[in-house]
């Protein structure tokens, strides 16, 4: 659909509005008119979104109607910052950091080294961002008031919530934390997005990050090992062993 200019987009607001407010006029007493155009409104702003496919707009009415703030976006058009929830991030195509990541692997290449090494630095980096979102994602479960040594499926979740609304792709987890084994997968990884060669090298990252979060939340240290490719299944799912 071809999107609509923003002046359009306030005429067509201001006009179901007057609509809603006469419609209100006409057949409600005076308490419930206000709440029937507040009602039109929202309701106008959320179908505006979804036909625009804005997903930032669309998380800020969900996060209104569902309660959840912690992975809100708010942009600061005139300082050029992205935040979610309380944490700093950036918007990238896919594509761009498949590239980025691509360039990194044909200089792996060009000097003599070997894909392992390869999977071995992405791992490491992945490890330390892993980490250094933890430490980061602790401002939200303060926010949220879970202890996540406690209440690990309600850290889980979030997790999960906070990354799947990045664009990361779906974990799910089926972990023991106490013993520190299971499987983690993770649907739709951006990773393995238009990957037409087989199986990605790319994804060693994930289980750094992976191996990174758990790390920082149980002080212990975990093997994460990739045992499916998303990029290699119809479902589109990497599945990862810990132990």
């Amino acid at each position: 659909m071809k999107k609509t200019s923003t002046e359009n987009i306030i005429l067509i607001l201001a006009s179901f509005t007057s609509l809603g407010s006469l419609i209100g006029q006409a057949y409600f007493p005076e308490p419930f008119q206000s709440i029937l155009v507040y009602i039109l409104i929202v309701s106008i702003l959320i179908l505006v979104g979804y036909l625009l496919n804005i997903k930032i707009f669309n998380s800020f009415f969900s996060r209104i109607l569902f309660g959840k703030t912690y992975d809100l976006y708010r942009i600061d058009d005139e300082e050029g910052v992205l935040w979610k929830g309380s944490i700093r991030n950036v918007s990238l195509r896919v594509v761009t950091i498949q590239t980025i990541l691509k360039q990194f692997k044909n200089t792996f290449d060009e000097n003599g080294l070997s894909e392992d090494e390869y999977k071995e630095t992405l791992k490491r980096a992945g490890y330390d961002i892993g980490k250094g979102f933890a430490k980061d994602f602790k401002i939200v479960l303060d926010e949220q008031q879970v202890q996540e040594r406690k209440e690990v499926q309600k850290f889980l979740n979030l997790w999960s919530d906070y990354d799947a609304t990045a664009g990361f792709g779906r974990f799910t987890f089926n972990l023991d934390f106490t013993h520190l084994f299971g499987t983690v997968v993770l649907k739709n990884s951006f990773l393995i997005y238009n990957v037409i060669n087989g199986r990605t090298s790319h994804c060693a990252f994930m289980e750094g990050y992976i191996a990174g979060v758990i790390k920082a939340v149980t002080k212990k240290d975990v093997l994460v090992k990739e045992i499916n490719c998303g990029e290699e299944s119809e479902e589109d799912k990497c599945v990862f062993r810990i132990q």
